[in-house]
């Protein structure tokens, strides 16, 4: 019951923002008067909880601010103000972010002060940490209690244990307010071997910042060393219950209910699962949470099962576990995400996606909802701006950055922006130096620059982390080529033929046909240039060959380079082998280069009419040509006829994307016509 009250009371938090809605500005404290009225109190509580259900934050932080004027001693008054404040705060609708976030820290410290245990002060206090406190300064109000800090956290830094006391102390003379001062010259203390000095400091800051988990964390392994379990566990029960991720908390709790497992209280069994489940020992936690779920089955109990059974890649378990806390808590954002995620990984997509939605309607800044949205949708070819705005938000909310730029760099490649995508794959390195899709990208970005040498090395260097792949041996191969290093070349496209039998045995392949099988690869990812390269090769080996003629021909039309030369291509290739539809489609491609629209069009339907006589099928290639055509000379009813049919052969995957860019402008311009 007490977990479907807090669901109901975060509701508001998430609640939609209107459409009309106007940023708030934090309402200024106010002194409180001689004579207090308890039915004004009351009445004031009441219209700004009702202010705070309809979406007027600015009206609930008003009233709310001053009932705790009025009444300081209500915890109500307290909790509500915050939960507007916080309100606000995710919901992008405040004005001055840093001092509202303060602002609500100190209201939820203030309930935890009074009442230890009030899950949604802690929860407030866990919500705050995560999106608006991580990164920001320590406000200090003094220059020496700035400097004394700054000194103590390089000496803490650097093991100076004995520097970072002496700085941190006195921080804590000039700011004895701040309670992340008192912590972090508790640290020191504790990393030095003093630990009754280091627990009164965690006890200061916690006196200062109740329910902070770290402070919490450090205090309950003291007092574990010292011999005081009891007081140890109640430490780390107060830091898990406000940071469930708290590793140090997590760890105390296991090295202590572990050993009184047989005689533990089902709550206490349960909590030793969730903390099994915190440090990543998934089997454990599982074993221990199904006997906790069986003696009760409560939607906490059978949510922390899910998640641990999701963890063991038990997919089907953990989406029907998690599918009935739904039912129970319909607003709990990390059980919508779990659920979405193993009902993905089943191959239920479409469901999974709509959770993920259902979750981001809850909290649109939930990170692991909009990083696993992100993820489905950069799988998806066409949807690449859409996933690059989900990640780029789970960014924004605290998700992994580093490992999210891998992922954004190769979205950003996929789209043509080179540039930004090179910066998110250093950014992506820094942090994992060997990525082999971040230095596969960087070498293919190289590459389109012309910058032969500098992808030879990161498709050296990816060979070497992953298995040899055909694609990027053929890249590195042909790079070697462009460089005049032949001899490698070739020894890197026979390579190709040691890791895909399907092409052919490696004794039985000559130099001239691995540079065949490189211009059909170069054909298929739209490398044009190097392309021109390997077709000239071709053309020196064998001059009258007519297919190396008509492909380099198509190479130079497609690339928009040397119209006339890849028109004399052309004709020679249709000379040599008179009646071949593509060599006919590729003469009128030439030509409308060559802006010869009408020997265009006369030619493109004549290769159709013959490509249909000789019952071939592939046409979408000749249909683009035609369409574009027609598109060109303004006939737009034509154009959209053939791209359209072009469509339906079907094209290969490059050309599918440019005839759907065309017909979306030939739409566009029907639209505003």
């Amino acid at each position: 019951m007490l977990l479907l009250l807090l669901a109901a009371a975060w509701t508001a938090l998430f609640a939609p923002c209107p459409a009309d809605a106007q940023e708030a500005t934090i309402p200024l404290q106010i002194e409180r008067p001689d004579t207090v009225s308890s039915d004004e109190v009351d009445l004031l509580l009441f219209q700004g909880q009702l202010a705070l259900e309809a979406g007027d934050l600015q009206e609930a932080m008003d009233k709310l601010t001053r009932v705790v004027a009025l009444a300081p001693e209500r915890l109500e008054g307290h909790l509500s103000l915050a939960r507007a404040l916080t309100s606000a705060l995710l919901q992008e609708r405040i004005t001055n972010v840093s001092d509202a976030s303060a602002r609500a820290l100190a209201e939820y410290r203030w309930v935890l002060a009074h009442e230890p245990g009030n899950r949604e002060a802690q929860e407030g206090i866990r919500i705050l940490g995560d999106r608006f406190f991580e990164g920001i300064a320590v406000p200090l109000q003094t220059e020496k209690g700035r400097r004394s800090w700054e000194a103590g956290l390089r000496a803490l830094s650097n093991d100076d244990y004995d520097g970072a006391i002496r700085a941190l102390q006195a921080a804590a003379e000039a700011e004895p307010k701040v309670p992340d001062v008192h912590r972090m010259l508790g640290e020191a203390l504790r990393r030095a071997g003093r630990p009754e000095e280091a627990l009164a400091e965690m006890q200061t800051a916690l006196s200062l910042s109740p329910g902070d988990p770290e402070a919490e964390a450090a205090a309950g392994a003291l007092l574990e060393a010292r011999g005081d379990t009891a007081a140890a566990l109640e430490h780390y029960r107060r830091a898990f219950a406000v940071n469930d991720d708290q590793t140090e908390a997590a760890q105390g709790l296991i090295r202590i209910l572990r050993e009184r497992k047989d005689t533990l209280s089902n709550d206490d069994l349960a909590l030793l699962g969730r903390a099994y489940l915190a440090v990543h020992d998934a089997e454990q936690a599982a074993r221990i949470l199904e006997t906790a779920a069986a003696e009760d089955p409560s939607p906490a109990n059978r949510k922390a099962l899910g998640i641990a059974q999701f963890f063991r890649g038990r997919n089907t378990e953990a989406a029907i576990l998690l599918t009935g806390v739904h039912e129970a808590l319909p607003d709990d954002g990390e059980t919508l995400y779990y659920l979405a995620a193993s009902l993905m990984r089943s191959g239920r997509m479409a469901e999974g996606k709509q959770y993920l939605h259902d979750a981001l309607g809850l909290d649109p800044n939930d990170a692991n909802a909009l990083r696993l949205l992100g993820l489905a949708l950069a799988d998806q070819p066409g949807s690449e701006e859409e996933a690059i705005a989900l990640l780029e938000r789970a960014r924004r909310a605290g998700s992994d950055a580093s490992q999210l730029s891998c992922v954004l760099g190769s979205l950003q490649m996929r789209l043509g922006n080179d540039d930004v995508a090179r910066i998110e794959f250093q950014r992506c390195l820094e942090q994992h130096p060997d990525d082999p899709q971040a230095i596969l990208g960087l070498g293919i970005i190289a590459d389109r620059e012309g910058r032969k040498g500098t992808a030879i090395v990161q498709y050296e260097k990816y060979i070497k982390l992953e298995k040899a792949d055909p694609s990027v041996l053929f890249r590195l191969g042909v790079a070697y080529l462009r460089v005049g290093q032949d001899e490698r070349g070739f020894e890197t496209l026979r390579r190709v033929l040691e890791v895909d039998t399907t092409l052919a045995a490696a004794d039985t392949v000559s130099d001239t046909e691995l540079l065949e099988l490189a211009t059909l690869f170069l054909a298929t990812i739209r490398r044009l240039d190097d392309a021109i390269f390997i077709g000239e090769m071709l053309l020196t080996r064998d001059p009258d060959n007519d297919g190396y003629n008509n492909n380099l021909a198509m190479s130079y039309a497609d690339a928009g380079k040397k119209p006339k030369r890849a028109y004399h291509l052309a004709m020679k290739a249709n000379q040599l082998r008179p009646g071949e539809p593509g060599h006919l489609d590729t003469l009128g491609w030439t030509l409308v280069r060559l802006e010869r629209y009408a020997a265009a069009e006369d030619t493109l339907k004549k290769a159709i009419r013959l490509a249909r006589e000789t019952g071939r099928r592939d046409l979408s290639e000749l249909f683009y040509h035609l369409g574009y055509l027609y598109r060109l000379e303004g006939r737009d009813v034509e154009a959209k006829e053939y791209l359209t049919r072009a469509l339906e052969n079907p094209p290969t995957p490059y050309l599918r994307a440019e005839i759907e860019r065309l017909l979306r402008l030939e739409e566009r311009k029907t639209q505003a016509e």
